[in-house]
């Protein structure tokens, strides 16, 4: 009998119809703005940061909210790019290396965007020099040639704290004429962008080529700069960054975008310079 009546209760509660509770509306997130500052780089790496920050956001979109990207390709001097990513308004995060010239203000978003691969550096130069440099084995050959930089990036205090001789421009695109006229006698870029650079400028400047044989190595880095008005968007970024990671979707877009520039000159075929990124 104590068994039926255990029965009978839990079959009473079973059929009870529960009391109905009202549930409040959820708010809607506000739409997270996000101005990307781009610097002047190759097709193939604007092409892969806007891969990887709508990425990025669209996976974190169910926590954080809808989103919305502005590209904003606009050239700014330090003290502007300073000012400007302060404040947030206008811009609020850039795509850059830590050195000298960071701004300590911002949020740094601690995920190596790049792999560490910034930091291989094939060089252009004159094509009638090549058994020069095939002729190079190690750092002080290669300190007795003079390497061509735009002044203000952060490759040019790295070649000068490994006692080269570095000749400086402005813009980028004097160095070509520069290094045609013997000014300098090699450029060094990084290997995911130099193919698409001497593809643009190889009819204007025939008498330049890609070296074949060396590939320099430092400790280079680029990560995602937030401003400091924005932790919520730095937050989102390293979270998003994070599980795209973990899902192989990082790999995806490094591979699509990255890896067949690096292909392009063949590495596993150069020997590798080393210099120390102090």
């Amino acid at each position: 009998m104590a068994f039926l009546g255990v029965v009978a209760s839990v079959s009473y509660y079973a059929l009870k119809k529960p009391e109905q509770v009202l549930e409040k509306p959820h708010k809607p997130l506000p739409v997270q703005t996000v101005n990307y500052l781009q610097p002047g780089i190759s097709i193939s790496s604007s092409l892969y940061i806007k891969a990887l920050l709508e990425s990025v956001m669209s996976i974190t979109e169910p926590e954080y909210g809808p989103y919305e990207i502005n590209i904003i390709a606009s050239y700014l001097a330090l003290p502007r790019k300073r000012k400007e990513m302060i404040k947030g308004d206008n811009i609020n995060l850039i795509w850059t290396t830590e050195d000298i010239n960071t701004i300590k203000e911002l949020i740094k978003v601690p995920f190596h965007t790049m792999k560490g691969v910034l930091g291989y550096r094939a060089m252009i130069i004159q094509a009638d020099r090549q058994d020069e440099f095939s002729k190079i084995t190690n750092l002080e050959e290669l300190q007795l040639m003079k390497p061509g930089q735009v002044k203000v990036w952060s490759d040019t205090y790295i070649y000068k704290s490994n006692n080269f001789n570095v000749v400086t421009s402005r813009k980028m695109f004097s160095l070509f004429p520069m290094l045609e006229s013997n000014r300098f006698d090699f450029l060094p870029l990084g290997i995911s962008e130099i193919n698409q650079e001497y593809l643009s400028i190889k009819q204007k400047y025939p008498s330049l080529a890609i070296e074949t044989d060396l590939l320099i190595k430092y400790s280079l880095h680029m990560f995602l700069m937030v401003s400091p008005n924005e932790p919520i968007l730095a937050e989102r970024l390293l979270k998003g960054l994070l599980e795209i990671e973990k899902s192989g979707e990082f790999d995806r877009i490094f591979n699509e975008f990255i890896q067949p520039e690096m292909n392009n000159i063949q590495m596993q075929n150069r020997r590798i310079i080393q210099l120390k990124n102090p």
